[in-house]
């Protein structure tokens, strides 16, 4: 039913919920991280994986495998946001916007509630042009 409602322009889609009806072994970090590096290389077009904001590893695993590949890898502010408030310089090292420039970007949604929060990333917004 979903299926029919995606857009035509979406070359590929990646989804959180890797363990959801699978049966035998959860795939570890390191083997999504090298299917989404794959993915990255052989989509000619924009690559999207939805998932939760708070699922660190998945989204170290998946900055990791876009930036070997040499593609862009775009937030929302809120994700900017968790990274940059996680950070700590010497114990948690995770990408953030600030620190890895120019491979991870924030897109603006055309509506976004917390502008306070939101616009504090405003010097690495990408259009949707881009």
């Amino acid at each position: 039913m979903l299926l029919k409602a995606v857009p035509r322009e979406i070359d590929a889609l990646l989804l959180e919920g890797t363990i959801l009806g699978q049966e035998g072994t959860v795939r570890t970090e390191k083997e999504i991280y090298e299917e989404a590096y794959e993915i990255c290389c052989d989509t000619k077009g924009p690559v999207l994986a939805c998932q939760s904001g708070q699922n660190i590893d998945r989204l170290c695993a998946f900055f990791k495998a876009v930036k070997r590949a040499g593609r862009l890898f775009l937030v929302d502010p809120y994700m900017a946001y968790v990274l940059d408030s996680l950070y700590m310089p010497g114990r948690i090292n995770i990408p953030t916007v600030s620190r890895n420039q120019p491979s991870m970007r924030v897109f603006y949604p055309r509506y976004i509630p917390q502008q306070d929060v939101a616009y504090r990333y405003g010097r690495y917004k990408i259009a949707v042009e881009k």
